[in-house]
């Protein structure tokens, strides 16, 4: 029988120690090959010339002593299994260098064959059985990285196929949305006896408001979407019997104009009972009943009624919102799936992200949506909304009027923002310098006639950021605002760049701009009152 020779390297300068191992392992019947070296230095070369399988070291030589010898052993051995040699009196330190890798200690003087043999033939053991587990562990964290690497390009490739199938209902919302902006506009262009007429003046006007500001609502949740962040907007109180006259109007070329284009007649019927409000973002709630409605109207075949109601469940303490038609119904299987994504039955006219759009509105929203449906018979959606905490006495905040008239610089390379600043700016009262790239607001900036800059973020020669430090080193007590068209609002709030102090996102709204300049002359008149008591 033919045995495997093993090469031992005895680093030991200790004559008769190493004269009574090499007598003690000539006695078993292994094959063993010893090397003796006496120095650590003699070590490491003898491991770069000649193959070793195993080292028998000995942790106090001429060049090194006690845990720094193992140390660099251990560190020049290119995984090599180490048996540590060690006197009686050096136990503990032994036992720490096996703490520290090595795979067994001796202790001089207790050393006879059969014990080294087994001591050698087990650290080997030992040794190739980790070096295993650690190729094995090696391949399974490289096979992890590949799959975390698949896993992300496939949720990337599904996120790319899914946002490509959100193009077309973006498209079908944004051409809802545009057909209210630009049909509500039409007509006051138009017909200009409608402008004598304040009351009809201002409804139109609001849905056109409205529709904008749903426009930039779908924005928003785009750019989420793309970004891999929540979509969900801020939930406040919201009057979800207003909610619902608001969608009515904005639907109103839908389900009456479009369809009596095709020869169907729909009526909508509204039992709207005073409820509290409801936890919830307006837009979104807005944007749910919108595709209710839409459902609604392409299941009536020729004729057929859209009923809305709102109520309050008092045993529940939810709120009800139900819309119910009189259309053409859907077989059970067809309710099991209809939330689901991309599911349609429409063909190629359907994308099937309506339906699981709300479910997914609805859940934000910690409500609830059930289905009732009948084949022939309608269709009837329940959502239960929970209650704003302060529902009962839920009132519009009182907007704080300013006091004082500000002297503004605007800095923007797109004229419609800069002309609705200097119109909105202008009529209330306030000065405004008007700039359209970097390099230009700089000039026109003057501290002591500016009280106020609100820059573009990507504006022309010098960028927005870089507007806003070069203001600050300037003048530090100067506030400075930044749009930004975008969608990275949230982002940019969390962590807002130097020298900028609020950041509003394009388009810009009203409400959101007041309160920005109420909390900037709050800010002036705490510094002036501070000055005051200097």
């Amino acid at each position: 029988m033919c045995m495997e020779l093993i090469k031992i390297l005895l680093v030991e300068d200790d004559f008769e120690d190493v004269d009574y191992l090499k007598e003690i392992l000539s006695e078993v019947q292994f094959l063993f090959k010893v090397i003796n070296v006496e120095t650590l230095e003699e070590a490491m070369a003898c491991l770069d010339e000649k193959e070793t399988d195993i080292i028998l070291l000995d942790l106090n030589l001429p060049d090194s002593r006690g845990v720094d010898t193992f140390t660099a052993m251990n560190n020049h051995a290119h995984k090599k299994p180490i048996i540590v040699m060690s006197g009686n009196l050096d136990e503990d330190l032994a036992l720490k260098t096996v703490n520290m890798g090595a795979q067994d200690y001796l202790m001089k003087g207790k050393i006879d064959g059969h014990l080294l043999t087994k001591a050698i033939r087990y650290a080997m053991g030992r040794y190739k059985a980790e070096e295993e587990l650690r190729d094995t562990n090696q391949k399974l964290e490289n096979a992890m990285e590949e799959l975390q690497r698949t896993q992300k390009k496939a949720i990337q490739q599904e996120r790319l196929r899914a946002l490509g199938e959100m193009t077309s209902g973006i498209v079908h919302d944004f051409n809802n949305f545009l057909a209210s902006i630009v049909g509500f506009s039409d007509l006051l262009l138009m017909r200009s006896e409608y402008l004598g007429d304040v009351e009809r003046t201002r409804h139109y006007l609001e849905m056109i408001n409205t529709a904008g500001k749903d426009s930039a609502e779908v924005i928003k949740r785009l750019s989420s979407f793309y970004r891999s962040k929540d979509s969900s907007g801020k939930l406040g109180a919201v009057d979800l019997s207003a909610v619902v006259e608001k969608t009515i109007h904005l639907t109103e070329p839908k389900w009456r104009d479009q369809a009596r284009d095709k020869g169907v007649e729909i009526e909508i019927k509204k039992e709207l009972t005073e409820t509290p409000f409801v936890s919830g973002n307006d837009s979104e709630l807005r944007e749910v009943l919108t595709n209710l409605i839409f459902n609604a109207t392409d299941a009536i075949n020729h004729k057929g009624t859209i009923t809305i109601r709102t109520r309050l469940d008092e045993e529940d303490g939810y709120a009800l919102l139900e819309v119910c038609d009189t259309g053409s119904g859907m077989p059970e299987e067809v309710q099991e799936k209809c939330l689901e994504p991309f599911f349609s039955t429409k063909g190629e006219h359907g994308t099937g992200l309506g339906l699981s759009m709300v479910f997914g509105v609805i859940k934000r929203h910690q409500g609830d949506i059930r289905i009732e449906s009948e084949l022939h018979k309608g269709t009837t959606f329940v959502i239960k909304l929970p209650l704003y905490e302060d529902t009962y006495s839920c009132h519009e905040k009182e907007v704080k009027e300013l006091t004082s008239h500000l002297r503004v610089l605007v800095v923007d390379s797109n004229l419609g923002v800069c002309n609705f600043l200097e119109e909105y700016f202008s009529g209330e009262g306030h000065m405004v310098t008007l700039a359209h790239d970097g390099i230009q607001g700089i000039e026109k900036f003057d501290e002591t006639i500016h009280d106020l800059v609100i820059t573009g973020q990507g504006i022309p020669k010098i960028n927005g950021n870089k507007l806003a430090e070069t203001i600050k080193k300037i003048a530090p007590q100067i506030p400075v605002v930044m749009l930004t068209g975008f969608g990275e609002v949230s982002s940019l709030s969390e962590k807002l760049p130097t020298g900028v102090d609020f950041v509003l996102g394009k388009p810009l709204f009203i409400n959101d701009l007041h309160q920005v300049l109420v909390e900037i002359e709050s800010g002036m008149e705490k510094n002036k009152k501070l000055e005051l008591k200097c």
